[in-house]
């Protein structure tokens, strides 16, 4: 028979419960301290982000309820890029994450290049914004300190694109495909250098979660870890 948790205590949601999970970077698979070269996926895709050119990425100790992050300094233009670049026009995407200097200058959190700029989102003034190759560019109010960020996108039906950072939809054309290619965590341009700490991140691929799963995620699996969040979008 197997054995049970202890009493009282309720086994963690995952973001493994649901299908479509297509990266999962965990602060669990950072190691001890010092330079990041690879940081595991834990999605079940090898889609590792790993080091290659560009400054480090450094572990960072004790930041979230004694949770590890990935931390970019101001002085760096730190950078990690993944196994396979992940390109859909319906995604959902989690972040947990502190950006110590938005506000002040532009910073490119999580990207993708295709020859062109095709910035996924981007901490721009007092706002996040996103902006594709195509010139597209939408933005939402940013609040500071430690905080879940959620983006989803996808297509309505045949013709209509929505875009929705932190529960609010903030872009909403006809007759256009929003495909967004994240490829590498932090940015490769100087003038756009992100810094702060990434806690974690997870991607669902093809796919947005439902009112209920997000709600299970949030609740079950976040607020369990990381019980100090205090600020959700």
């Amino acid at each position: 028979m197997p054995i049970g948790l202890p009493k009282g205590r309720t086994r963690l949601a995952s973001p493994l419960n649901y299908a479509g999970l297509g990266i999962w970077l965990k602060p669990e698979s950072l190691g001890a301290s010092g330079d990041i070269l690879t940081w595991a996926d834990s999605s079940g895709n090898s889609n590792d982000a790993t080091w290659s050119t560009g400054d480090k990425f450094q572990v960072a100790t004790g930041v979230l309820d004694g949770f590890k992050a990935a931390r970019a300094s101001d002085a760096g233009l730190e950078r990690l890029d993944l196994t396979s670049g992940i390109e859909t026009n319906t995604g959902d995407i989690w972040l947990i994450l502190d950006s110590k200097g938005a506000g002040s200058e532009d910073q490119q959190v999580i990207s993708g290049f295709d020859g062109a700029q095709n910035g996924l989102f981007i901490g721009t003034g007092s706002t996040w914004a996103w902006r594709d190759s195509g010139g597209i560019t939408v933005t939402y109010t940013y609040s500071t300190g430690m905080q879940v960020l959620r983006i989803k996108w996808g297509p309505a039906n045949g013709t209509n694109q929505w875009f929705e950072i932190g529960g609010v939809d903030v872009h909403n054309r006809t007759s256009i495909t929003i495909t967004p290619l994240l490829n590498m965590i932090g940015s490769q341009l100087s003038a756009w250098e992100w810094y702060g700490d990434l806690v974690e991140i997870f991607m669902y691929v093809g796919q947005t979660r439902t009112d209920a799963d997000a709600t299970n995620l949030y609740n079950n699996y976040l607020k369990k870890k990381f019980p100090s969040l205090s600020v959700t979008r």
